[in-house]
């Protein structure tokens, strides 16, 4: 028995895949939409060889598809180029503007998102305002983000916040200058955190919150990877016990599922602890929740809409800072007129 059931299961699974290739076969004879130009695939598997390889980071390995498929085809290619993988078919914008009148100014066509199955349904991401398609849920989402970030007075009230914070920083790397990324990592956490929450981090040391941001975000640029997860590519594999050959990634979504909770709950549950005990500080949320109430619809609202500004703006802020601090090294002769600059101001 313990010999023939390892070969019943593979043999399960070869049967299962080999239904889900004939399946998706059938089904791409019968869609001849045209597609932007991009380099031949092989039978079944398609472009396969085009996907990022194992450690190479993705924005690097797209940023040159577009200059290697030229070369191959040994002529020019446009902005717009797609590949397609097991059936799965991805296009690759490599100009900005066009990327700008696609998702901008067409949105209302172009700016849903693709649903993923690793990501969105094992992990959970497909709550969160980012990976939400364009719906109605979604505009909930922007109505609510929109009351603090889009307009000058909203975004005015938060001023203090970003000065007592900048000056926690430099006092933070005064003490320790060559934890440079750490301090960035801790400052920005802790304005979205105040933003958001209305919740005041650790001045010196590390934060539950902040870690559990950085923890999400990886996380969330791992799960989110084209082309990572096999079941992305094959979505029978979720139903596919576990063990079963091709369900490694269900432990790894696990883990992934279960930080992404804790960062929905977790900072939910203390600013509604803090309203309870009438100790909370104006924030996104508590005004969020004052404004429309806690429903169950509206409770999952305000969580993930909260969550889309506490950790995006904890990520992208990071990345923005640590770019400005990167061109100030690289080019010491702008720093200078800067610094001029700011002297005959201040």
């Amino acid at each position: 028995m313990a010999i023939i059931l390892p070969a019943l299961t593979v043999s399960v699974a070869c049967g299962i895949l080999a239904l889900y290739v004939i399946s998706r076969l059938l089904r791409g004879k019968g869609d001849r939409r045209p597609l932007p130009p991009g380099p031949r695939g092989f039978p079944v598997l398609g472009n396969i060889n085009s996907l990022p390889k194992p450690g190479e980071p993705e924005w690097q390995h797209w940023l040159h598809h577009k200059e290697l498929y030229a070369k191959d085809k040994l002529r020019p290619v446009g902005p717009i180029s797609s590949i397609t993988v097991l059936g799965q078919t991805m296009i690759i914008i490599s100009d900005p503007d066009v990327a700008f009148e696609l998702m901008r100014d067409r949105s209302a066509i172009h700016s849903s998102r693709p649903s993923q199955i690793f990501s969105g349904e094992i992990v959970g991401w497909k709550h969160a305002t980012a990976m939400s398609p364009y719906n109605e849920t979604w505009k909930i989402h922007r109505k609510n983000i929109t009351k603090v970030a889009s307009t000058n007075t909203s975004v005015a009230m938060f001023d203090r916040v970003q000065e007592a914070e900048s000056a926690h920083f430099l006092l933070n790397l005064s003490d320790s200058p060559n934890d440079l990324f750490n301090h960035i990592r801790k400052e920005a956490g802790s304005v979205i955190l105040k933003m958001t929450y209305g919740y005041t981090p650790e001045s010196h040391g590390r934060d539950p919150f902040v870690d559990l941001a950085s923890a999400a975000m990886k996380d969330f640029a791992e799960a989110t990877i084209p082309g990572k997860w096999m079941v992305d590519i094959m979505p029978f594999l979720k139903y596919l016990p576990d063990g079963f050959p091709g369900t490694a990634f269900k432990g790894t979504g696990r883990q992934m599922a279960n930080t992404l909770r804790q960062c929905v709950d977790q900072p939910y549950e203390f600013v509604k602890q803090q309203m309870c005990e009438k100790r909370h500080k104006t924030s996104f949320l508590s005004q969020a929740i004052e404004d429309i109430g806690t429903d169950a619809e509206m409770e999952s609202v305000h969580k993930w809409s909260a969550l889309s500004l506490f950790t995006g703006g904890a990520d992208t802020t990071v990345s923005s800072l640590m770019t400005f601090f990167l061109a100030m090294s690289v080019f010491p002769e702008v720093q200078k007129k800067a610094e001029e600059e700011l002297d005959r101001i201040i």
